[in-house]
This record gives structure tokens, C-alpha cells and sequence, in this order.
């Protein structure tokens, strides 16, 4: 019997600070993904960031196929080299790739096309800051990865 490919949207809402980021800091401390399968090879097609204080924060989403160590959210982001050996995806996000609606802000990045494998269950994330954003709310921002999987 032929294997389905099935297209997943996992999504969090990280607390981030209501408040301003310094240029290199994590904005909403590490973030986790709850994988459809245990384990497996997963296809990342698209990022999407929804940001409902239209702040436009450019950035890099930086992505682990097992947890990191645990950076804090407002923080430096400062990886170990034995976290470097997990980092499975880069995504560079750009002011310019959001764009207003309603007062709001939403960027998507796409034909990302970066295939990993998950052990676990749970991929690792952090959005790192280029810039220096303020948020006027710690649910300002959601982050949701489109993925595509075997089963």
C-alpha cells in the first residue's frame, strides 16, 4: 500500500516580553513543535509569523531536531557547540517579508524546502532578533511551521 503525504501546520504562541529586545536576543524563549509522528523525516515548505502588534521584527528562526539547551526569552542568544549539532533549519525573516493588514502584521516564508529528521516527537525553535523590537504584548507573536510528512 502507497504511503500518503500529509501536509502539517504546528504552531506555537511563545510568551515573549511586552517590552524592547536588544539586536542578537531570543524572543520567547525556546519553542517547541509537537510532531504528528514520534520520529521521522519531515519537509519544511513555509514559515509563517503572525504579529499582532504590527512590529515587523526581523530576525532568524533557528530550528533543532532535539532540545537545545534552554535560553531565556529577552536573552543572548549564545548556542553550545553541542547544541550547533542539533540545528536542523535556518530561516531568515525579513521586515520586508510582513506585511500590514488590519493593524496587524504577518510575514511567510516560503519555498523553504529543508527536509530533517525528528526524534522524539518535538522540534526545537528559537526566533532570534536582527533589530531591536518592542512588543506591547507578551502574545504579540505566533509562529507556525508547514511541514510535509510520509504516513
Amino acid at each position: 500500500m502507497a504511503s500518503m503525504i500529509k501536509l502539517i501546520e504546528q504552531s506555537t504562541t511563545p510568551t515573549v516580553t511586552a517590552g524592547a529586545y536588544s539586536a542578537s536576543d531570543v524572543v520567547g524563549g525556546r519553542l517547541t513543535f509537537t510532531m504528528a509522528a514520534a520520529s521521522g523525516v519531515y519537509l519544511l515548505k513555509s514559515v509563517r509569523l503572525v504579529d499582532d502588534g504590527n512590529v515587523k521584527a526581523a530576525g532568524s528562526l533557528y530550528l533543532f531536531n532535539s532540545a537545545p539547551s534552554s535560553i531565556a526569552d529577552n536573552a543572548a542568544f549564545e548556542p553550545t557547540v553541542a547544541d550547533l549539532a542539533k540545528l536542523v533549519a535556518v530561516v531568515p525573516v525579513a521586515s520586508a517579508d510582513y506585511t500590514t493588514l488590519n493593524g496587524n502584521a504577518v510575514a511567510l516564508v516560503e519555498d523553504l524546502n529543508s527536509y530533517f529528521s525528528v526524534d522524539g516527537g518535538t522540534l526545537y525553535g528559537y526566533f532570534v532578533c536582527s533589530g531591536t523590537p518592542t512588543y506591547t504584548a507578551t502574545t504579540d507573536l505566533t509562529i507556525s511551521l508547514f511541514l510535509m510528512s510520509e504516513g
